[in-house]
Formats: structure tokens, C-alpha cells, sequence
């Protein structure tokens, strides 16, 4: 959040995150591979929610594995689960998958225009944007050594 929380205890740093959130104009907080946090922190992202509410946006990314964890947590009633399916409004959006269009336009935006290479870097992408930077890269190396 480009703030120095140096000395901070863990809840005098999540308050003045919150607080700096509250502050903002339409803020929106994004947690990223939501699927790989630990209970304890998904515990606290019921607390953080509770916090946030009407007052920030709050977009957990994970992998279909986060949901099918959940529901698992609750059908086995551990503790916090189905508080966590609450806040997430019981429903997980699954988000389609990186298109040629999207691969094309991340092509042509580095540089590579010709059509051969976009076509050889959508081909061997699997719609993973790592591939595609893999590629990108290797793509422009290649180019540059032609020219050099």
C-alpha cells in the first residue's frame, strides 16, 4: 500500500491499512492466490471484511481449489468456514480464461507484430500468461540479435 509499517505490531499495521483504506476514494483491496492462505489468515479475512464492509471493495484471486476448500470446510463444520462463504456471498466467480484477442493485444504491445510469431506464442500458451511472457521474451531476444 506504499506505506512504512516499521515497528508496527500485526494489528496496529491491519488497522492502519484499514484506516488508510476507509480514507480512500472507492478503494479496492485485491488478495491475490487467495487459495494459498492459511486458516489463520482466512480467519482474519473475516475480521478484515467485517471492517471493510460498504466502505471498500475486496476481490479474492485464487484457483478453483479456494471453493472447493471452502464448501470441504464446511461440509466437515470447521471453525470460520462458513462465516468465510458468508462474506464471499456464498458464490465464487470463475473468470474465462486469457483469449488469443488478449494474447495478441500483450504481443503487439512488446513490439511483435508479425503474425507467425503471435500465432506460435497463442499455440504454445496453454491461456498462461507466463508462457506468454516466455515467449514475448524470447520472441524480442531473438529479434534483437537479428538486428544487432
Amino acid at each position: 500500500m506504499g506505506r512504512d509499517y516499521t515497528g508496527y505490531t500485526v494489528g496496529e499495521m491491519m488497522s492502519e491499512a484499514v484506516r488508510a483504506l476507509k480514507m480512500q476514494e472507492s478503494p479496492l483491496l485485491i488478495l491475490d492466490e487467495a487459495d494459498k492462505l492459511s486458516d489463520q489468515v482466512l480467519y482474519f479475512f473475516i475480521t478484515l471484511y467485517n471492517s471493510l464492509e460498504d466502505e471498500c471493495g475486496i476481490v479474492l484471486c485464487a484457483t478453483q481449489h479456494l471453493e472447493k476448500r471452502i464448501k470441504k470446510g464446511i461440509k466437515l463444520n470447521k471453525k470460520g468456514y462458513a462465516e468465510i462463504w458468508s462474506r464471499l456471498g456464498r458464490k465464487c466467480v470463475a473468470l474465462s480464461g486469457v483469449s488469443a484477442a488478449d494474447i495478441t493485444a500483450i504481443c503487439e504491445a512488446n513490439g511483435i507484430s508479425d503474425l507467425t510469431d503471435i500465432d506460435d506464442i497463442i499455440a504454445d500458451s496453454d491461456s498462461d500468461l507466463r508462457r506468454v511472457k516466455r515467449r514475448v521474451h524470447a520472441v524480442s531476444r531473438k529479434r534483437q540479435l537479428k538486428t544487432a
